[in-house]
């Protein structure tokens, strides 16, 4: 089965996480991938590196206005993957659906799509609403994800046609290191019983990162053991906000405590670095960051935003959306009683390997894809 990912991610991080994975493991399970990705960046490069067929191209939406230039891409899209024997398309993003379905006009074939994050009501329609438009296939994160917007979807597909496909964890490269663990703590300059709680998203408003630096704040106050670090960028549009957070590390009374360590990637060494794990996000339809952490062996505290509480489970702690306090009290409880950590981050690992195994994926996907074969045949032939 030859299969083409399209991504609107160019970078290896968020929702590509989980398509590196299956990319370096899905030829050895008779599924060859191709991808087409919307611009050159970290991606490509990697897909270069490891030989898999790749297509930059910025996949336009269909447009009235511009009708030429979808067409013009689609076309050049279609050959590509006709040289490439393509027998299934599986969008990556649903942001890159309505390409895919102007690219099933011209070459029928059966589509898969994950549906990552929000999904506007208005989007929805638009993208799957004619009855030509349904997908073969849905995939949702999680089911706190399909619950939340069942309303906007119902009718769009049939029942049958759902699944709910985790982007799952790889456990290899997301486990605990203490050989690593100690030199990145080593390298931050950080005292050895410091107790590092972090966090790793893009800083934006819906991640209230804020709220992050007030947690650390009056954790730190108490304990001078506590020190905070934020892994990620501003979000695009989001400058003024990343500016405001900016500057109230800079005005914080444990300022030299606080540390803004912008992109990484890796991004494994953060995780192998911290104690605990906290997710101020109002949102999550996964949660990326937060099973990588848990998986490294760290308790993980959120708001219960999403699918929080529910990749959580009894590992670790949710709050009410905005509640710092309550996000404050099983953290300092955490702090005062290694042994209540320790234990907590053992069962915190051991549910990403139960629950969220890249492995397990995997296995679930090439079953999706295999009830897909009539269907493939049927347009092969």
């Amino acid at each position: 089965m030859n299969v083409v990912f399209l991504t609107n991610n160019p970078h290896l991080r968020s929702t590509t996480r989980a398509l590196q994975y299956w990319l370096e493991r899905l030829p050895g399970m008779g599924v060859h991938c191709r991808v087409i990705v919307p611009r050159e960046g970290e991606l490509s490069r990697w897909l270069d590196k490891h030989d898999v067929p790749c297509r930059i191209d910025p996949m336009p939406w269909p447009d009235r206005r511009k009708p030429l230039r979808t067409l013009r891409h689609t076309w050049r899209a279609m050959r590509w993957c006709r040289r490439r024997g393509v027998d299934l398309i599986h969008c990556n993003e649903h942001n890159t659906y309505p390409f895919a379905q102007a690219l099933k006009s011209m070459m029928p074939r059966p589509i898969v799509c994950h549906i990552r994050s929000e999904l506007p009501q208005a989007f929805a329609q638009w993208a799957f609403g004619k009855a030509q438009r349904k997908p073969d296939a849905v995939l949702w994160n999680t089911g706190a994800q399909r619950d939340k917007l069942v309303d906007r979807t119902v009718g769009l597909w049939p029942d049958d046609a759902e699944h709910i496909l985790p982007p799952g964890i790889d456990v290899d490269r997301y486990r605990p290191d203490p050989q690593v663990r100690q030199k990145y703590r080593a390298a931050l300059g950080l005292k050895d019983d410091a107790i590092v709680i972090g966090t790793a998203s893009s800083i934006q408003p819906l991640k209230r990162t804020v709220d992050f630096v007030e947690v650390v704040e009056q954790l730190a106050q108490q304990d001078p053991r506590v020190v905070g670090l934020i892994a990620g960028r501003p979000k695009a549009g989001y400058e003024a906000y990343a500016a405001q957070v900016t500057e109230r590390v800079k005005r914080s009374p444990v300022r030299d405590r606080i540390r803004l360590l912008g992109t990484l990637s890796p991004i494994a060494p953060f995780m192998q670095s911290l104690d605990l794990y906290v997710s101020t996000s109002e949102y999550e339809s996964f949660g990326n960051s937060i099973g990588e952490a848990m998986a490294c062996g760290s308790p993980a505290v959120g708001y219960d935003g999403g699918a929080v509480g529910e990749v959580i489970g009894p590992a670790g702690y949710t709050a009410p959306i905005g509640d710092v306090s309550a996000l404050i009290a099983p953290l300092r409880n955490l702090i005062r009683n290694p042994t209540h950590r320790r234990d907590l981050g053992r069962l915190a690992m051991q549910r990403i390997r139960d629950h969220y195994h890249s492995a397990q994926t995997l296995k679930q996907l090439i079953g999706i894809y295999q009830n897909l074969r009539p269907e493939i045949h049927h347009v092969a032939a």
